[in-house]
Protein backbone atom coordinates (compact mmCIF):
# COMPACT_ATOMS: atom_id res chain seq x y z
CA UNK A 1 0.00 0.00 0.00
CA UNK A 2 1.29 3.40 -0.75
CA UNK A 3 0.64 6.14 2.33
CA UNK A 4 1.66 9.56 1.55
CA UNK A 5 2.05 12.11 4.43
CA UNK A 6 1.08 15.32 4.19
CA UNK A 7 2.13 18.48 6.00
CA UNK A 8 0.06 21.56 5.53
CA UNK A 9 2.63 24.18 6.10
CA UNK A 10 0.95 27.91 6.40
CA UNK A 11 -2.11 27.38 9.06
CA UNK A 12 -5.31 28.98 7.86
CA UNK A 13 -6.61 32.06 8.51
CA UNK A 14 -9.16 33.01 11.06
CA UNK A 15 -11.17 34.12 7.92
CA UNK A 16 -11.34 31.64 6.35
CA UNK A 17 -12.26 28.66 8.50
CA UNK A 18 -15.65 28.79 10.20
CA UNK A 19 -15.61 28.39 13.85
CA UNK A 20 -18.97 27.97 16.17
CA UNK A 21 -19.61 29.52 19.78
CA UNK A 22 -18.18 25.82 21.39
CA UNK A 23 -15.13 25.83 19.35
CA UNK A 24 -16.46 23.39 16.75
CA UNK A 25 -15.10 23.52 13.28
CA UNK A 26 -18.60 24.31 11.50
CA UNK A 27 -18.55 21.85 8.58
CA UNK A 28 -16.73 19.02 10.39
CA UNK A 29 -18.78 19.46 13.67
CA UNK A 30 -15.19 18.52 15.35
CA UNK A 31 -13.62 20.59 18.18
CA UNK A 32 -9.84 20.21 17.88
CA UNK A 33 -9.50 17.69 20.71
CA UNK A 34 -11.87 15.40 19.02
CA UNK A 35 -8.99 14.27 16.35
CA UNK A 36 -5.61 12.98 16.67
CA UNK A 37 -2.33 15.01 15.30
CA UNK A 38 -2.37 11.43 12.60
CA UNK A 39 -5.56 11.30 10.36
CA UNK A 40 -6.84 8.92 7.46
CA UNK A 41 -8.37 10.63 5.25
CA UNK A 42 -11.00 8.39 3.02
CA UNK A 43 -13.45 9.30 0.45
CA UNK A 44 -16.78 7.68 1.14
CA UNK A 45 -18.26 7.87 4.58
CA UNK A 46 -19.02 3.55 5.02
CA UNK A 47 -15.17 3.32 5.18
CA UNK A 48 -14.65 4.87 8.20
CA UNK A 49 -15.86 2.14 9.70
CA UNK A 50 -14.04 -0.71 8.11
CA UNK A 51 -11.05 1.39 8.68
CA UNK A 52 -11.65 1.63 12.54
CA UNK A 53 -13.06 -1.63 13.01
CA UNK A 54 -8.92 -2.35 13.03
CA UNK A 55 -8.52 0.09 15.87
CA UNK A 56 -7.89 -1.32 19.58
CA UNK A 57 -10.53 1.15 20.87
CA UNK A 58 -12.72 4.21 19.41
CA UNK A 59 -12.89 6.58 21.86
CA UNK A 60 -15.32 9.17 19.28
CA UNK A 61 -17.62 9.35 16.80
CA UNK A 62 -19.19 12.16 15.29
CA UNK A 63 -21.23 12.67 11.59
CA UNK A 64 -22.02 15.40 10.00
CA UNK A 65 -23.41 15.28 6.81
CA UNK A 66 -21.15 13.32 4.56
CA UNK A 67 -18.10 13.96 7.14
CA UNK A 68 -17.95 10.86 9.45
CA UNK A 69 -15.02 10.32 12.13
CA UNK A 70 -13.91 8.28 14.66
CA UNK A 71 -11.24 8.91 16.31
CA UNK A 72 -9.19 5.70 18.64
CA UNK A 73 -6.06 4.04 19.53
CA UNK A 74 -4.23 1.49 16.80
CA UNK A 75 -0.69 -0.03 18.21
CA UNK A 76 -1.16 2.70 21.22
CA UNK A 77 -0.94 5.39 19.31
CA UNK A 78 -3.75 7.99 18.42
CA UNK A 79 -5.65 8.33 15.22
CA UNK A 80 -8.59 9.41 13.39
CA UNK A 81 -10.37 8.15 10.46
CA UNK A 82 -12.30 10.79 8.62
CA UNK A 83 -14.44 10.89 5.44
CA UNK A 84 -14.01 13.40 2.52
CA UNK A 85 -17.57 12.66 0.55
CA UNK A 86 -17.26 11.97 -2.93
CA UNK A 87 -14.87 13.56 -5.00
CA UNK A 88 -11.58 15.72 -4.41
CA UNK A 89 -13.43 19.18 -4.38
CA UNK A 90 -15.08 18.42 -0.64
CA UNK A 91 -11.05 18.65 0.23
CA UNK A 92 -11.41 21.77 0.44
CA UNK A 93 -13.31 21.54 3.41
CA UNK A 94 -10.67 19.64 5.31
Amino acid sequence: MDIKTVTHQNPIAPSELIVTEEGRIYHLDLHPDDIADDIIVVGDQERVPRVSQHFEKIDFKRTKREFVTHTGEYNGNRISVLSTGIGCDNMISL
